[in-house]
This record gives C-alpha cells, sequence and structure tokens, in this order.
C-alpha cells in the first residue's frame, strides 16, 4: 500500500516521480489557494494507494477520474484509496 500525502501550503505546482520495486510512482498538483486542489497520480500495477487530498474548505466538491465521489474526512484531509493506474482527483470549494 501506498500513501499519497501532499501538504502543499502556498506551493503552487509540484511533480514526483518515484521509483519502487513495484514500478515508478507519479503525482503532480496544481494548488489554486482559494479555489481548488487539483492532483494526478500514477500508482503501479497490483499495488493500491490512500490517497489524502488537502481539505481546502468546509464545503466542498470531490471528483475522483471526474466523477463526484465522497471520501473520508479525516481532519484537514479528504481519504481516497485508489487501485492501480492513473487517477485525477480535484477538490473544489463549493
Amino acid at each position: 500500500k501506498i500513501r499519497i500525502k501532499p501538504q502543499p501550503a502556498s506551493l503552487q505546482f509540484a511533480e514526483v516521480k518515484t521509483p519502487t520495486v513495484r514500478g515508478d510512482i507519479f503525482v503532480a498538483f496544481d494548488n489554486r489557494q482559494n479555489d481548488r486542489f487539483v492532483l494526478t497520480v500514477e500508482i503501479p500495477a497490483n499495488t493500491v494507494a490512500e490517497v489524502w487530498l488537502p481539505k481546502i474548505a468546509a464545503k466542498y466538491t470531490l471528483l475522483v477520474d471526474n466523477r463526484p465521489s465522497k471520501g473520508v474526512e479525516k481532519g484537514d484531509f479528504i481519504l481516497v484509496n485508489v487501485g492501480s493506474g492513473r487517477h485525477h482527483f480535484s477538490v473544489a470549494i463549493r
């Protein structure tokens, strides 16, 4: 299991590619403060990931792979579990 938990603060954009024994993990985010947080991840085959997204407001809309979704709120984060492949997440203020 892989944990992805970006904590961008005021950083607007970042991306990283990390090699593992199961394959490369790719993570990129676009942080538009006071508007939305967009995250793209690539998870290697036969692997699962828990993705922790910043909870940017009390009322927000969460899209996972361009579909409305509900994650689990944990403090200042929203937890979403995904399997291998490329996934796109968006948290926007309502």
